[in-house]
């Protein structure tokens, strides 16, 4: 594409920022109008219609299609299934569809942990990047409840969920295997409690671990601003 039929040498920044601007707000809409679509197609099954056995099929071949990424079709039917069933609460709120639609995305997860008014209020004035966090992380809980009844507790060689003895690690492994084990375990127990989706990576040692933590975490932070 030639670049200066859009954007010509003598073209006032301000009216490129305007393009630039309209068009993300233009590209917020149509992933929403993408996701109702597609939740209308999967709530009515008007997959049948199209010649397809399933939604699944229907999904499928239309990614494939026009060549777009499975991940991100999911994404938007998750968007659009969360603005109809929470569409009278969003225009309560004043939520429009240049609000970030990608947002709708977490929506289910911050209503199971937090207030309802809450959640609604933080959905209008987050950014998409805010409210991920905010429904990924566990309320603050108080003190009596962090004492007597505790979601996942590591002691010496035992971990336990709730007060339950869960997991016994083998007192036989040497130390910095069980000391691994008794950083990891809670941590996958956390992440699968909020709906977080691991990816486990083959490493040969710590040493490799280590160099590769930092460059993913910016990847994924990077990942996770894009919406």
């Amino acid at each position: 594409m030639n670049n200066t039929i859009l954007f010509p040498q003598n073209r006032e920044a301000a009216d490129i920022d305007s393009t630039i601007r309209t068009t993300i707000s233009n590209m917020r809409i149509s992933i929403l109008t993408i996701g109702i679509g597609l939740a209308y197609i999967k709530i009515n099954r008007l997959h049948r219609q199209l010649g397809c056995k399933s939604f699944a099929e229907y999904l499928r071949l239309l990614y494939e299609n026009v060549k777009m990424d499975r991940s991100s079709m999911y994404r938007w039917l998750n968007v659009g299934m969360a603005f109809l069933k929470y569409q009278d609460d969003l225009e309560k709120t004043g939520y429009i569809d240049t609000d970030g639609p990608t947002k709708l995305s977490y929506l289910e997860r911050a209503l199971e942990k937090y207030d309802k008014d809450e959640v609604f209020r933080n959905i209008k004035t987050m950014s998409v990047r805010e409210f991920a966090v905010y429904a990924r992380k566990s309320p603050v809980s108080s003190a009596n409840d962090i004492i007597t009844n505790p979601y996942l507790s590591v002691q010496a060689k035992k971990i336990h969920s709730k007060n339950r003895l869960t997991i016994r690690i083998n007192s036989k492994l040497n130390r910095e295997t069980r000391t691994y084990f008794r950083r990891v375990i809670p941590t996958l127990c956390q992440a699968l409690d909020k709906g977080e989706v691991i990816l486990p990576v083959l490493v040969h040692n710590m040493a490799e671990a280590r160099r590769f933590e930092r460059p993913v975490n910016q990847f994924v932070n990077k990942l996770q601003k894009a919406g």
